[in-house]
């Protein structure tokens, strides 16, 4: 399929913008900021969009597009019914930092699991031993069920055997079982999330965010769990209910959680999270990986092949990945909490 005109707002070195440039092989391409004036307007006649972050209303209006591609993992942010109700293709960079948020969601496991926080403590007071250090248990050995197997559940689902876990997925559409998983189960087929649950020694969510998946886990899913067990999340804060929760934690029934998301973000200030027990907090802040930028470009020179051949593109997005999120903190709000997290940074 022939690509006429290609809007480009991802923001990478030059080197990699011109490399998409040649890829796209459109007749003409427009490089412009996201968001300005020269965006708004090459969407008045492009076929193809390649954008740094989440679409807009923009978008939507777009009388000639028909593929979309966001630079990010997901597009939650803005992913109306419109969006999605078929007009144009969508497909995501979903799977760009796979080997760091596996790292990440392994961190908050060997942290908890080692009791870290409270040999952090001990070291600044100077303190060598600990009562009860001899009853912490590696993970080797527990049943982790990771729910989202793909690209980030997929990478930890590997390193995770290798660890010696016994690992578990869930996901929502049937698919072969990718590598590393003992057992994958589908919403598709059938399968109900609940008998998982109450196996996992650790739960990782690595799910999209989407009407379905919004408060995915409550307080009967919480209960389900072992006593004792992890909730591990690095995909968005709406999958829990954090209320339900922090009761969880404490009451004593979770043995602790890792949190990299908020349902809002930056979390605020007065959050009973912060002081919830056995809790770790990250600020949705996983590590850069050797070079993000450029697999996010082989991802997109895939797709790009697969679009110009006229085949499915891989990955795209479709009306069950609609997210008509709750109302937003205003404005205000939310530039006070990061006006709170900078000034806090710097105690």
């Amino acid at each position: 399929m022939k690509i006429r005109h290609a809007l480009v707002t991802v923001r990478w070195r030059e080197s990699l913008r011109l490399v998409l440039v040649q890829q796209l092989g459109a007749e003409r391409v427009t490089l412009a900021e996201p968001g300005s004036h020269a965006a708004r307007e090459a969407l008045r006649e492009a076929d193809v969009a390649i954008l740094n972050g989440n679409p807009d209303r923009h978008v939507l209006e777009a009388p000639c597009l028909r593929w979309v591609h966001c630079d990010h993992a997901g597009i939650d942010g803005f992913a109306p019914p419109e969006l999605l109700d078929g007009r144009f293709i969508v497909t995501t960079s979903a799977g760009r930092s796979a080997s760091a948020v596996a790292e990440h969601a392994l961190y908050f496991m060997l942290a908890l699991s080692h009791e870290a926080p409270r040999l952090w403590r001990a070291q600044r007071r100077r303190v060598w031993g600990l009562p009860g250090l001899e009853n912490r248990r590696s993970l080797q050995g527990r049943t982790l069920v990771i729910v989202g197997c793909g690209h980030s559940g997929s990478q930890m689902a590997r390193y995770c055997r290798v660890m010696g876990m016994t690992v578990v997925g869930y996901r929502r559409r049937v698919a072969p079982v990718p590598a590393g998983f003992d057992e994958v189960y589908a919403a598709d087929a059938g399968d109900r999330l609940r008998p998982l649950l109450e196996r996992a020694q650790v739960l990782v969510l690595a799910a999209s965010l989407n009407d379905t998946s919004r408060g995915l886990i409550g307080v009967d899913e919480l209960a389900a769990l072992p006593r004792g067990a992890y909730l591990i999340n690095v995909a968005r804060g709406a999958l829990v209910d954090e209320q339900a929760l922090l009761a969880a934690l404490e009451r004593g029934h979770l043995g602790g959680a890792g949190l990299d998301v908020a349902t809002m973000e930056p979390l605020p200030p007065t959050s009973p999270l912060w002081s919830a027990p056995r809790t770790l907090i990250t600020p949705h802040a996983t590590p850069l990986g050797p070079d993000r930028d450029r697999v996010s470009l082989e991802l997109i020179g895939t797709l790009i092949d697969q679009y110009r051949r006229g085949e499915p593109l891989s990955g795209a997005l479709d009306s069950r990945d609609v997210y008509t999120s709750p109302q937003r903190p205003s404005p205000v709000k939310r530039r006070l909490t990061r006006f709170w997290a900078r000034l806090a940074s710097l105690s």
